[in-house]
């Protein structure tokens, strides 16, 4: 996975990333494995650092807001 991948996945968990990418990127989460475990551990890390108690849901959160969305997946 590709540098750019992950500062645009770091991006979209700190609500920066732009709304047409946002799209494309949760479209490509949905069907690339890579992707969403990098998601998952982004959170995982994110939780340590704020010291939560309970590890993070883990959820197919890029399906959800795709068919939130409407956005045909290929």
């Amino acid at each position: 996975m590709s540098d750019k991948s992950n500062q645009q996945i770091s991006d979209l968990m700190d609500g920066e990333l732009e709304i047409n990418a946002s799209k494309f990127l949760l479209k490509r989460m949905a069907s690339d494995d890579a992707l969403k475990h990098t998601w998952d551990n982004y959170h995982l890390i994110k939780s340590c650092f704020q010291k939560e108690k309970q590890e993070p849901l883990v959820i197919d959160i890029a399906m959800r807001v795709i068919l939130f969305l409407g956005i045909p997946n290929s």
